[in-house]
């Protein structure tokens, strides 16, 4: 089963502004990866797809949460205080741009799933670190702004 929220596709990532080929290797990597539901979050936070990836965190949910999704969430984590991931790192600091909401909803997301551990402290620690700023600005997550920001299109794998 592809782990996808219900009536969503992938929306179109920023890797280049109307650059068809990457966003068909992003939905070749999607479709594939979608039956691992960490390795679908990881592709979106990659590819910048934010919008995807806070609509996904919510269908953990749904599935049982084993110690291997566990294990990879806690990898994740990894990844995320990674080189790799100093670009999304940096768009945290952005606290107007929805596209930085979304992110910073989808990192508590993960941070809610993970249990007490090395992992859970050290993006507690990274959230933790980015609030005053927030706070400082009183930003809140507008969710029909999200649901304006993605085209029907986009969100269509046909």
């Amino acid at each position: 089963r592809c782990f996808n929220p219900p009536g969503e596709q992938p929306d179109k990532p920023n890797f280049e502004p109307n650059d068809q080929e990457s966003y068909t290797v992003f939905k070749t990597l999607y479709i594939t990866w979608c039956h691992n539901p960490v390795a679908a979050l990881s592709l979106c936070l990659l590819a910048q797809a934010y919008h995807i990836s806070s609509l996904l965190i919510p269908k953990f949910c749904d599935m049982s949460i084993s110690l291997d999704v566990l294990m990879q969430l806690d990898r994740l984590v990894l990844l995320v205080e990674s080189p790799i991931f100093l670009r999304q790192r940096l768009q945290l600091m952005e606290p107007r741009s929805l596209k930085s909401q979304l992110l910073i909803k989808t990192l508590y997301g993960v941070l809610m799933l993970l249990p007490q551990s090395t992992a859970f402290t050290t993006l507690n620690e990274r959230l933790k670190s980015i609030t005053p700023l927030y706070m400082m600005l009183n930003q809140t997550v507008n969710p029909a702004a999200i649901k304006d920001q993605v085209p029907a299109e986009a969100l269509s794998l046909t």
